[in-house]
């Protein structure tokens, strides 16, 4: 594995892939391509740090896992494929090409820094053109960081059920009811409402 440190890309297209286990210690590893494979999930090691480009396009994702740490990440391209959900890091500050299309994608979880971000192409257009699209966009604190990053997903996902009445598409965490409580359960969390 001692020369896998020093692999800077690495190349998987159209090869009918199902599975696929990314090692960790391919700490140099820049670009990531595995477009045209058949994988359904992917799990991707925390230490690809220095990780700019990951193509996972023409798979079949329906669950994409990415860890914080990807912090020189320029581009993520995942367009045909079944994802209806995706959450971005909030450490993925320097995105700025996010290729969506052709995913039956419901729900966008990022930053409010990324949110606020004027160099991200989202689908060759813009995340403000992406509740047009049918796809709601919930922009996080970003004081939420990585001490509890499934909390992210937490509060997202309750977030957007208490406010699904709503004709607004996007959302944001200023929306929130001051009548949700959150509440700590040993290692996971509840979002309950008071009546």
């Amino acid at each position: 594995m001692g020369d896998l440190g020093n692999l800077r890309t690495l190349r998987l297209s159209n090869n009918r892939l199902r599975t696929l286990t990314v090692p960790s210690g391919l700490t140099n590893l820049e670009a990531l391509y595995l477009p045209g494979n058949l994988l359904t999930n992917l799990v991707l090691p925390s230490d690809l740090s220095r990780l700019d480009s990951i193509d996972l396009g023409g798979n079949a994702l329906t669950s994409l896992t990415l860890p914080s740490g990807l912090t020189h990440l320029t581009g993520l391209f995942m367009q045909v494929n079944q994802l209806t959900s995706l959450t971005l890091p909030p450490d993925m500050t320097n995105l700025t090409a996010l290729s969506l299309l052709f995913n039956p994608l419901t729900t966008l979880v990022i930053s409010e820094t990324l949110a606020g971000s004027t160099n991200l192409n989202v689908n060759l257009g813009t995340l403000a053109s992406l509740p047009d699209q049918g796809v709601i966009v919930f922009a996080y604190p970003t004081a939420l960081r990585l001490s509890e990053p499934h909390l992210i997903s937490t509060v997202a996902d309750a977030h957007l059920q208490i406010h699904s009445h709503r004709p607004s598409r996007s959302l944001h965490h200023s929306n929130l009811d001051k009548s949700v409580k959150l509440e700590r359960l040993g290692h996971s969390y509840q979002l309950n409402r008071n009546r």
